[in-house]
This record gives C-alpha cells, sequence and structure tokens, in this order.
C-alpha cells in the first residue's frame, strides 16, 4: 500500500491518495478543512496500482495530478474541478517521460 498527501481536488485542503496492491484501483480521501473528508474512487484501468506520486506533471499548469504504475506502465490522473466540487478526473494519458521512484 502506498499513500501520498497533496492537494489534488485544487480545494487549498490535504487530500489523502491511496493506492492498495488488491484493488484496481485509486482511493482518494478530500479532506474539506473541518477534519473531514469525502470519499472517492478513481478506477485504474489494467490493473492494481505499483507505484504513487503528486506533482504537477502535466505543465504549464501547476494542479497536482497523481501519477501512479501499473505493471510498470507510467500513467497520470489530472482532476478538473469545476464550481470547486469534488473534481472530475480524466482519462487516464500515458506518462512515458515520468520517472516514478
Amino acid at each position: 500500500m502506498e499513500r501520498e498527501v497533496g492537494d489534488v481536488d485544487g480545494d487549498g485542503h490535504l487530500d489523502i491518495v491511496i493506492s492498495d496492491s488488491g484493488l484496481p484501483a485509486l482511493i482518494v480521501f478530500n479532506g474539506n478543512g473541518n477534519a473531514g473528508v469525502t470519499r472517492e474512487t478513481i478506477s485504474t484501468p489494467y490493473g492494481s496500482p505499483t507505484v504513487l506520486a503528486l506533482g504537477s506533471f502535466t505543465s504549464p499548469d501547476t494542479i497536482t495530478d497523481i501519477a501512479y504504475a501499473v505493471a510498470g506502465y507510467p500513467r497520470v490522473v489530472t482532476p478538473i474541478v469545476v464550481n470547486n466540487t469534488i473534481p472530475l478526473w480524466t482519462n487516464r494519458v500515458s506518462a512515458s517521460a515520468i520517472h516514478l521512484r
């Protein structure tokens, strides 16, 4: 299991992203700033994530993206936040230029 902490939904509050080797998904706990969270599941096609990292991988924006690898193939998930709601996640894109740990 891997865990990363960062503001992945752009609301200014810390969120927790978890990958579990037994699930073909990422679990995101979106922090609300009042010690509460909202749980969200992001499906990861092709299997269970084995490596997880947060950062701004899709420049020139400064949005925190979620990068992960499934069976050695790196992928990036980018949030699209509309009207300060829980983000919609874009389709996974190949991240061949990204070296994860």
